[in-house]
């Protein structure tokens, strides 16, 4: 078992292919670690920085080049990280596991599935492959850099020339139990291709052979005793190994172990904290100690000896004929062990569970090719320990009562500025209003649509968090929740630019190296040394004496669109960016920019000015143009014209406090010189 960097090995079996999709499960989830950090890993030659306004202007440009691959991600609803909410478009689907009252029952898998197709083939099965990683870790600092945790990393290749239209093999069967978890009718753009691909496996891993046998668990309907049971020779074991970060406060599982394995010595890897202390109570530890378990540390002196917390969940049974590995989510507690109780429509009881949602892989390998993981302790290391046992979620164990948050999905729509919900179970008794935004309003038992106003839309391009109140019985508990975010190129950025800023990227258009040159530059310029948003630091130079700034980059930008060759598709993204997204470089944030700069009692003849070139020579003339007014891009067209009109209506109202633009036929005047020089 050897040590290395994650993110280095993702990158190694990934050199050579284009990630086409990403389907994450995760029990904590760290949504700015993520887009910070994980992905970038699978974006092909990424020019991401530590800088993360820069990474968020870069993650605009990759999805106007189609560079992002499909992701879904899967996590626990109550160990989701609630301070900041997914700055990017992709899903995220935050599982409240039903359990019976009283008990704790987590969304506690651990895996990361990655569609790869080779790099210059058609992106057809026999070019693919997908990498299952199944572990320890979750999606957040600690479990991809701080923690001591444990990853198998697996190859799938297709073994079939045609799709297994019935049959379905495990992971499969796990892709759609998942699915169907999260009360979804339908599987996502990421599970659906990764799906289509394990069609053309027989076998989740075709290349075993009797020295080397994988088989993956997953907890719907099959406990983890079960599982080990029907898969380990019981009376060939001599040894069992057992590493553990948080063990149930009883002995049941050791019982289990006791009884099924009744020739072999139990160890078990001391759980020890980055202080040195061991996180499990001191009378459980003596109990399984007198138990005839041996308390141990890592037989690696390396490992013993490195300032981590211990958070691997590993198991080995060493046989005579056979060594069985098991590597992934499954804690040493009870609810880890449980198998989810299932009912006849596949959604998880809540009446009867009592189990985690978790997954493992167990690797069947000949004793010559594998080790020992433990070195048993001394009585006098024993004697030593200091014990701060850890009360944590993960561990199934708190405080039940605040599991409680209504089943409520949010779909915030940037392109409409609407925020829609839909509630999913009955609230009787309970009093839902929002805590931030909507004037407070109250949510009742129906689906709704409500308007965002202009302070409400800011505020969610800041942190997309929608945050709820639940008033009952006299007390009040406040809930987080993550919204599907659509048309997240219309989501305004959360920082300001001057507008001359924002038309020095248009005197570079089509030189990609400068735009991001410029782009890294201001956000150096605007983040202070611990990397958050200081808008103090933007110098906002005046613009009266640049006016010609103004008319020369609207000319470059209009040239750049309309004069130059390009291809169909090309074309069409550029238009879409340039007129209909909200980036560092686009015209709707700089026409946000000026407004901006017009209510703090500036440049209101400039920005009328701006809007009238921008409504007729930029959106009239993509409105007019040939490819649009094809059938296949109504709805951009569209869009394009409601743009044009809303730019039209302000600058007219606009015009009524402009000196000498007052009178009607002046006005006109202005507009048909304007309409003119296109």
């Amino acid at each position: 078992m050897e040590s290395h960097k994650l993110k280095d090995q993702i990158a190694d079996h990934i050199a050579g292919y284009h990630v086409q999709a990403i389907l994450v499960y995760s029990f904590n989830f760290d949504p700015q670690f993520f887009e910070n950090y994980v992905m970038p890993i699978f974006i092909d030659q990424a020019e991401f920085t530590d800088v993360a306004i820069y990474n968020k202007i870069l993650w605009r440009r990759y999805l106007k080049e189609e560079r992002i691959p499909d992701i879904t991600v899967y996590c626990d609803f109550y160990a989701k990280d609630s301070s900041q909410a997914p700055a990017l478009g992709y899903e995220v689907n935050c599982i409240q596991v039903p359990a019976q009252v009283g008990k704790i029952c987590n969304f506690h898998s651990k895996n990361l599935f990655l569609l790869l197709s080779k790099k210059g083939e058609p992106a057809i099965f026999k070019n693919q492959k997908v990498i299952v990683l199944t572990g320890s870790g979750n999606i957040t600092p600690s479990g991809w850099c701080d923690n001591f945790e444990v990853f198998a990393i697996d190859e799938i290749i297709p073994d079939k020339s045609r799709p297994n239209p019935k049959t379905k093999n495990q992971l499969r069967t796990m892709i759609s139990s998942m699915n169907r978890y999260s009360l979804k009718q339908d599987l996502s753009e990421a599970e659906r291709k990764i799906d289509h691909f394990l069609k053309y496996v027989d076998t989740p891993f075709p290349g075993d052979n009797k020295d080397l046998r994988r088989i993956f668990y997953y907890s719907s309907n099959n406990s983890f005793s079960n599982f080990l049971q029907n898969n380990i020779h019981s009376e060939d074991i001599k040894k069992i190994e057992i590493i553990s970060p948080y063990f149930s406060p009883n002995t049941n599982l050791l019982q289990i172990l006791q009884k099924q394995y009744h020739n072999a010595d139990i160890h078990i890897l001391v759980p020890r904290l980055r202080s040195d202390e061991v996180s499990i109570s001191e009378s459980s530890f003596r109990e399984m100690h007198q138990m005839n378990v041996s308390w141990c540390n890592w037989f690696d002196y390396d490992k013993a000896k490195a300032v981590r917390n211990q958070h691997a969940k590993i198991y080995r049974f060493h046989g005579q004929q056979k060594v069985y590995t098991v590597v992934g989510s499954v804690n040493f507690t009870v609810p880890a062990w449980e198998a989810l109780e299932i009912g006849h429509t596949g959604i998880i009881d809540p009446k009867k569970n009592i189990g985690n949602v978790e997954s493992a892989i167990m690797y069947i390998e000949n004793p010559a090719n594998t080790n020992t993981l433990l070195r048993p302790l001394k009585e006098s290391e024993l004697n030593n320990l200091k014990f701060q046992p850890v009360q944590d979620i993960e561990a199934n164990d708190g405080n039940a009562g605040d599991r409680n948050a209504p089943n409520i999905t949010f779909l915030l729509n940037w392109k409409e500025g609407v925020l829609l919900y839909e509630i999913k179970d009955k609230c009787r008794g309970r009093k839902i209003v929002f805590e931030d935004i909507l004037d407070q309003k109250e949510l009742i038992n129906a689906k709704q649509k409500h308007l965002l106003n202009r302070i409400d839309l800011q505020f969610l391009s800041t942190n997309s968090m929608i945050r709820i109140k639940v008033s009952q019985n006299g007390g009040c508990q406040s809930y987080a929740y993550y919204p599907i975010q659509l048309h997240i190129e219309n989501k305004p950025l959360d920082l300001r630019m001057s507008a001359l800023q924002i038309l020095d990227f248009w005197n570079f258009l089509g030189d990609r190296d400068k735009q991001l040159i410029m782009s890294d530059q201001f956000s150096q310029l605007v983040t202070d040394n611990s990397g958050i948003i200081n808008e103090a630091k933007s110098t906002y130079t005046s613009v009266l004496n640049h006016i010609a700034t103004y008319f020369n980059a609207l000319i470059k930008l209009e040239e750049y669109l309309f004069n130059q060759v390009k291809d169909r598709k090309l074309f069409i993204q550029e238009i879409n960016y340039y007129l209909l997204s909200e980036n560092i470089d686009t015209v709707m944030y700089c026409l946000s920019a000026l407004e901006r700069q017009v209510k703090e009692g500036e440049f209101k003849t400039l920005y009328w000015m701006f809007m009238q070139i921008a409504a007729h020579n930029l959106y009239g003339q993509a409105e007019e143009h040939p490819l649009l007014k094809q059938d296949c891009y109504e709805e951009m067209r569209a869009n394009i014209k409601r743009e044009k009109k809303a730019i039209i209506k302000k600058s007219k109202a606009l015009a009524a406090e402009i000196p000498g633009l007052e009178e009607e036929q002046k006005l006109r005047w202005f507009e048909g010189q304007i309409k003119d020089k296109k």
